[in-house]
């Protein structure tokens, strides 16, 4: 092995070494520490993380040291033990607090410069330094070229563009703008390049299930959120540098609130026409809304709320304004239950009244009240049926209801899929048969498997127009890939949200 610099060190993983001086105990990533007969603690901190780096295929490895008095930094530590302090300058640790102190606990971040070097941990672990530490090392891409060991839909082909070890108890989700989260075992969120794979950002704290993440916003500022035990977890998508992370700022809420995502904020919903929408400056503040309606989001500052025949909008100040809607003439009273598609529209739910009757969906424009489309249907979707929705096609999928709501609207029920993913015209997702896709332009078809490795193989997790993400397990690691278009911007039959109009037309006037 060469020198080890900086520069040639990547920025994740990323172990953390929690050292209480006063209490004499450490642990690498959760583990206590150990000394051996002889081994100060410190000494024995830097042999854990060596060990580890060693046990991980690496040559050397980036740690955080957290002190119990709140204070943090950061070094190399290489599989020889030897170490080189990385922790950066006081100047470049400022950053804007994405929410006000008073509203939230945020622990400091004090550098190894701020305290002046004055604690023993610094001086035992971190001796070596380089006019050059915060050096961005280069990337290289990942397992590219590997066999992909799933079965792909049509239109995507191995080998793998990329592929990379994830943490087998979570999932992997996509960004609006076509990043890739991950999770590693050390609780680590990143999101990657879809190109590269490298990680562009960094999250400390990441949730089991990446699903429960919410592109949103805060005081302005892009956001990803979660919620967990009574708190609303943020993490502010800025610039970090290699080998930091963002710790989630948290926002107290009440245990028994409802947290709803859909909005340009999270809404939290406690009950009894009481929610809290944040402010500017990130304080939750309280919004009555209209008695008799139900919370659906938050938008430009103002609670939305769904009444039997009207959408409000309530300010912070108290003020509401409202947009009526046409409920269908078959129906009588409130909706029965609702799904919120983003910010644009409402699927709206009624049961049948008698046996004679069939149940009715509408889907109305959330903005204007405009009624999209309304139509019988031979089932109502569960109550508690997850919505997955593609703003770009303006496709949705209810539990077994595929709603398109652009401006050629239909409603059509289709077989059960777990865990969908909607791309342009196609649903991919799970069966009990194994991962099958529903081509939504032509729903009667059904849901069409298609060939796969082992009866174990499941569908892509991620969909994009250039590639699919799959995760297989290979011996003890869990992997995900990417697998490109066989003839990228030619997918013709599975992602274009439109080319299967032709078709529908064609075949309705054959049965004409």
């Amino acid at each position: 092995m060469g020198r080890t610099t900086p520069e040639n060190v990547p920025a994740f993983p990323l172990y953390v070494i929690d050292y209480d001086d006063a209490n004499e105990t450490a642990k690498l990533d959760g583990v206590p520490v150990e000394p051996a007969q002889g081994v100060n603690l410190a000494e024995a901190a830097t042999q854990a993380a060596a060990r580890k780096a060693q046990a991980h295929g690496l040559d050397a490895v980036r740690v955080r040291i957290r002190s119990a008095l709140g204070e943090e930094w950061t070094m190399i530590v290489t599989v020889d033990g030897e170490t080189i302090d990385t922790t950066p300058t006081p100047e470049s640790q400022q950053k804007k607090p994405l929410i006000r102190p008073a509203t939230i606990l945020v622990g400091a971040v004090i550098t190894l410069g701020a305290l002046g070097g004055g604690t023993a941990l610094a001086v035992h672990l971190s001796t070596d330094t380089d006019p050059d530490q915060n050096a961005v090392p280069a990337w290289e891409t990942p397992g590219a070229g590997e066999q992909i060991p799933v079965g792909l839909p049509e239109g995507f082909t191995g080998p793998s563009d990329w592929s990379v070890d994830i943490n087998s108890d979570t999932s992997v989700t996509g960004l609006d703008d076509g990043g890739i989260i991950t999770a590693n075992s050390d609780g680590i969120l990143s999101i990657r390049d879809p190109e590269t794979a490298e990680p562009v950002w960094a999250g400390t704290g990441a949730p089991q299930d990446l699903s429960e993440i919410h592109e949103s916003t805060w005081t302005g500022q892009p956001v990803l959120g979660s919620y967990s035990r009574g708190n609303l977890n943020l993490w502010a998508l800025e610039e970090v540098t290699p080998g930091d992370a963002v710790a989630p700022e948290q926002v107290p809420v009440a245990h028994e609130a409802d947290i709803l995502w859909e909005g340009d904020t999270p809404l939290v919903s406690l009950g009894d026409f009481i929610v809290l929408v944040p402010n500017d400056e990130g304080v939750l503040t309280e919004v009555t809304i209209p008695a008799g309606s139900e919370p659906v989001s938050a938008v430009e500052g103002e609670a939305v709320s769904l009444g039997p025949e009207t959408i409000y909008r309530t300010g912070i100040d108290g003020e509401a304004t409202s947009t009526d809607f046409t409920a269908p003439e078959s129906v009588e009273g409130p909706a029965e239950t609702f799904w919120t598609i983003g910010t644009d529209a409402l699927v709206l739910a009624w049961s049948a009244p008698d046996s004679e009757d069939s149940p009715v969906i509408a889907v109305i424009d959330q903005e204007t009240g405009e009624t999209i489309i309304e139509e019988p249907v031979e089932q109502l979707p569960n109550e508690s049926a997850e919505i997955t929705s593609n703003g770009d096609s303006q496709r949705a999928v209810i539990g077994t209801l595929a709603v398109r709501y652009d401006d050629d609207p239909s409603l059509n029920e289709i077989p059960a899929i777990q865990d969908p993913v909607i791309f342009g015209n196609t649903l991919y997702g799970n069966t009990t048969d194994g991962p099958t896709l529903v081509n939504l332009g032509r729903p009667d078809d059904g849901a069409q498997p298609y060939a796969t490795f082992t009866d174990e193989d499941t569908a892509p997790l991620v969909v994009a127009d250039d590639a699919v993400y799959v995760v297989a397990p290979r011996l003890d690691q869990t992997i995900l890939y990417r697998a490109a278009t066989e003839t990228p911007g030619e997918n013709a039959d599975e992602v274009s949200a439109d080319e299967t109009d032709t078709e529908e037309t064609a075949q309705d006037e054959q049965e004409d």
